[in-house]
């Protein structure tokens, strides 16, 4: 199987695998799920398949990210795509598209990608990565076969950064609850070994040490902290989690009219 050596998701590598052997692999497929959990790697998979082609960078395979101060998926971005479909394969039999975060295109670049995929080429495929499916223009959405990717498990991921990292089983099972079935990011994770906000909430919650807010938290980072207090019960003291959940709910609210953090934090922790 040419998934095998890939993470999780074995429905996924079953339909592909079973569309691959019938020869009935759509020309357009959307790989959607959350982040971090193995969809660029299938689709790169499959187009190395498609391309009958182990090289790192092979001149059929062509790959477009969001760009721009915006990071989106501009028209001339798409416009360029469409030369690259109007030109024969370099040496592979067929050509392969990969469009990460497909969320992120405009409308005038959705409405453009649309005539191409209304009848694609039969040389060319095209595969639509996202991670909320639901914000790609509808009338793109229904040119796609959905291809759907869920969380990997929490053992596989222990398994596997166990054996890609030097981190003790202990460590592993420790970063795989924080990843919540994101290999993607139980790697980041692995590769700081030392997550900042877990640390703070550590400090707060069993040290019972405030004065851990020192550190800033910015507000991009707040959600994560919240995520993280919620990790942290639930591995180290799940018997409050029930009581835990409405706190946050409370809490995140109390931050939306501006109550302080450390405010915020300190009910938390006197709650509990």
């Amino acid at each position: 199987m040419i998934f095998s050596h890939l993470l999780g998701n074995p429905s996924a590598k079953q339909e592909l695998s079973i569309l691959l052997e019938r020869g009935k692999l759509p020309h357009v497929l959307l790989f959607t799920g959350p982040k971090g959990v193995g969809k660029s790697l299938f689709a790169r998979a499959l187009a190395e398949k498609l391309l009958r082609t182990l090289k790192g960078h092979p001149p059929d395979l062509h790959h477009y990210v969001p760009t721009g101060k915006a990071l989106v998926h501009t028209v001339e971005s798409v416009h360029q795509l469409q030369d690259e479909v109007a030109l024969p394969p370099f040496e592979a039999p067929v050509k392969v598209f990969i469009l990460e975060e497909a969320e992120r295109m405009l409308p005038a670049s959705s409405n453009a990608l649309l005539k191409t995929l209304e009848e694609p080429p039969a040389d060319s495929y095209f595969f639509l990565i996202a991670h909320e499916a639901e914000q790609i223009l509808p009338t793109l959405l229904s040119r796609c076969t959905p291809i759907r990717f869920f969380p990997v498990p929490q053992e596989e991921i222990v398994q596997f950064l166990e054996q890609r990292f030097s981190v003790t089983q202990q460590e592993a099972k420790e970063i795989a609850l924080r990843a919540q079935g994101s290999v993607g990011r139980a790697c980041q994770l692995v590769e700081k070994r030392e997550n900042r906000l877990a640390l703070i909430v550590q400090e707060i919650f069993e040290k019972r040490n405030l004065g851990a807010l020192q550190e800033v938290v910015t507000d991009e980072e707040e959600e994560d902290l919240f995520e993280e207090i919620a990790l942290f019960f639930r591995a180290k003291k799940p018997e409050k989690l029930r009581a835990l959940l409405p706190l946050i709910a409370e809490a995140r609210l109390a931050r939306e009219r501006h109550m302080k953090l450390s405010a915020v934090l300190e009910y938390l922790l006197l709650s509990l």
